[in-house]
């Protein structure tokens, strides 16, 4: 997909609700901030190109993406930053105006502070926990606007933005 993901019609399993956030809480006690399925616009305003912001819970265990799509793996991205030409080159052909049609936009995310780093960092979950992690992450996609790439993992309950690709 060349957008990130607007969707608010989220399908879960074990009859879980998945619950909207206004992404402007702050604190240990932000309601956004737990593994429970939350979506949240970023400073609580949906401006249209911006996308919703989903944490973790919703990955693990809803169905966001359309018919035929899936959240991508660390993989996916791995592949995506070879077949851009490697980690040195990739971030800036994906940035918004680059020749790969990702048009990355750095729309921040949600953590423990609020809605933070729009406009320095684009973040984008992976469908794979970091398993050897002590903590509870799961592997999220990085560009900044510099046009460098990383792929790390990232506290399941912070929010990221979220592309599908097409299933195979």
């Amino acid at each position: 997909m060349a957008e990130d993901l607007r969707n608010g019609k989220i399908e879960c399993d074990h009859d879980l609700k998945v619950i909207f956030s206004d992404g402007l809480e702050r604190g240990p006690g932000v309601a956004f901030y737990d593994t429970l399925p939350h979506y949240a616009f970023y400073n609580n305003k949906d401006l249209g190109n911006n996308g919703i912001i989903y944490n973790y819970g919703v990955i693990q265990s809803c169905s966001i993406c359309p018919e035929g799509y899936r959240i991508p793996t660390k993989a996916d991205w791995e592949v995506l930053i070879k077949q851009l030409g490697g980690w040195s080159v990739a971030g800036k052909r994906l940035l918004s105006g680059g020749d790969s049609g990702f048009n990355a936009t750095l729309n921040g995310r949600i953590d423990s502070y609020g809605s933070g780093l729009q406009n320095a960092i684009g973040f984008w979950w992976s469908n794979d926990l970091a398993v050897h992690s002590p903590k509870k992450e799961a592997f999220a996609f990085e560009v900044n606007n510099l046009g460098i790439v990383k792929i790390k993992g990232q506290d399941i309950r912070v929010g990221n933005h979220v592309r599908c690709i097409k299933m195979k």
